[in-house]
């Protein structure tokens, strides 16, 4: 039986996303107290849903065309928060960043 199966192209993070700078300046204060303390993990509480969703959009946007360096935004499972908040991490994304393991791969 032949199934039918379509190939779109994805929107590049920046595409449909405008970037706030106090979004920026919250992700960079969250990345370097992330940095200071490993295995730690940010929790943040909104007043709506929809400002999570959007903040969420955002920083993810910020972290995958960040100008220092790529970050890897991962939102951590949260079965029992309310839906106005959310717990993630930040931490660099080595292979954007083409490292691997502290160094930089070679051409």
């Amino acid at each position: 039986m032949a199934i039918k199966i379509t190939v779109r192209p994805s929107a590049t993070a920046t595409a449909t996303v405008d970037i706030k700078e106090s979004t920026k300046s919250e992700v960079e204060q969250v990345f370097t107290q992330l940095k200071a303390n490993p295995g730690s993990e940010a929790h943040v509480k909104f007043d709506t849903e929809d400002e999570r969703l959007a903040w969420t959009r955002e920083a993810r946007a910020y972290a995958q065309t960040r100008k220092a360096g790529a970050l890897r935004f991962r939102v951590l499972p949260s079965k029992n928060l309310p839906a106005n908040e959310l717990r993630f991490n930040l931490s660099d994304d080595l292979e954007k960043n083409g490292e691997r393991n502290g160094r930089r791969r070679s051409a």
